[in-house]
């Protein structure tokens, strides 16, 4: 998966000389969903409830991001409530 390219624009990064991050809390930021957009990230040294991403993004790259973690998770937690609705081996005669 791909972020949209914005050619032309100057970002914050660039406007101020220096790196500006993203730090986002794992509630709302999924790690495969950065994995997925090949974004650096790191967990925040001083609170681990926390996501650093090494890379800046405009607002609309931050909402796909967060939209894409939201959709991941609610695929796992539905793949989770089919788990445990199936019959388990042991129940299986």
């Amino acid at each position: 998966m791909k972020l949209a390219e914005h050619p032309g624009e100057t970002s914050e990064e660039q406007q101020y000389d220096k790196p500006t991050y993203l730090k986002a809390h794992v509630k709302h930021m999924d790690t495969e969903t950065l994995e997925a957009f090949n974004l650096p990230w790191e967990w925040d040294d001083r609170d681990s409830s926390y996501i650093i991403i090494k890379q800046w993004l405009n607002e609309d790259d931050q909402e796909r991001l967060f939209e894409d973690s939201r959709e991941r998770r609610h695929q796992r937690e539905l793949a989770s409530k089919i788990k445990r609705a199936l019959p388990s081996s042991s129940d299986i005669i």
